[in-house]
């Protein structure tokens, strides 16, 4: 009797209305309906090369355990907005009303002082306004891999030019963006945020927020107020755990997206769970995906 499994590099994940193949080592996804003829899905599946005849031999799936890595004291993304009217989400960053409102330099001064020995993968900083010292303050007192800048009144190229060429002499990587909605049909399967996104939460997993104030979040735009820069050490907050709940919110805790096949290669914006309850209490709204049968 032929017997068919998965190669080692095709994770299965199950949802409310199907599967979902993910071809980790080919960056490939797939998603599967159970109903059907099996013999005509083995036909499909074999010509897509994702199963194979075992002949009696059990292949153990490849898996990355993030868990040891990532729990070490870091941050993946650290988030600074620093002048503005306010936040409104992160698809509609900026209010037309009220006065514009600036980080102090002393603040900014502070996180350099609090960042000073917790390792940043990324560093994000928002503005509404172009503020050319207060960025380059940060940049020189927040040592990160990356740079994104989200400014909503672009300076100008030649500004730009110039800051990417500041960066590069520094070794870091900078990048402007802008923010688009995202398509269930656009999935890119990432091997490393498919495994990290089965621990922990894609959006928030191991990101701070510091707004223009000073308060710690756990993201620009989230309500939830950690502590006060100026009176928290940002490292000791981290190794007591304060971030977890928030970190270790994986997609399996949120409420539609823990049915959904895709859960584990997608994007997340908790802060739209927060307005309406808790963090996990409902699936991104910029997300048009409903995975439950028809």
């Amino acid at each position: 009797m032929d017997i068919y499994r998965l190669k080692p590099y095709i994770h299965k994940i199950k949802g409310a209305k199907g599967y979902a193949l993910f071809d980790i080592l080919h960056k490939k996804f797939y998603r599967l309906s159970p109903e059907g003829d099996p013999e005509k899905l083995i036909e499909a599946l074999m010509e897509e090369g994702l199963i194979f005849n075992t002949n009696g031999v059990v292949p153990f799936p490849i898996e990355i355990d993030f868990l040891e890595e990532v729990n070490k004291l870091n941050i993946r993304e650290l988030q600074i907005r620093i002048n503005g009217r306010g936040e409104d989400n992160c698809w509609k960053r900026t209010r037309k009303d009220g006065p514009v409102l600036a980080m102090d330099i002393k603040i900014i001064e502070r996180i350099g002082h609090a960042c000073g020995h917790i390792p940043v993968k990324k560093l994000r900083i928002e503005a509404e306004k172009w503020e050319e010292d207060k960025i380059e303050k940060i940049i020189n007192e927040v040592f990160s891999e990356t740079i994104d800048l989200f400014i909503a009144e672009s300076p100008g190229k030649d500004i730009i030019d110039r800051f990417r060429e500041t960066c590069l002499a520094k070794n870091r990587l900078s990048t402007f963006h802008e923010c688009n909605k995202w398509n269930i049909g656009e999935i890119q399967v990432d091997i490393h945020n498919f495994f990290y996104s089965r621990q922990f939460n894609p959006c928030l997993g191991h990101q701070v927020a510091i707004d223009i104030g000073g308060e710690i979040r756990p993201c620009l735009w989230s309500a939830i107020e950690i502590g006060h820069i100026t009176r928290y050490n940002l490292k000791d907050l981290i190794v007591a755990g304060t971030f977890d709940k928030y970190w270790m919110l994986s997609k399996d805790e949120i409420e539609v997206c823990k049915d959904c096949e895709c859960r584990y290669n997608c994007l997340d914006c908790r802060v739209f769970g927060e307005e309406t309850g808790t963090m996990s209490a409902a699936k991104p709204l910029f997300c048009d995906f409903d995975p439950y049968p028809g």
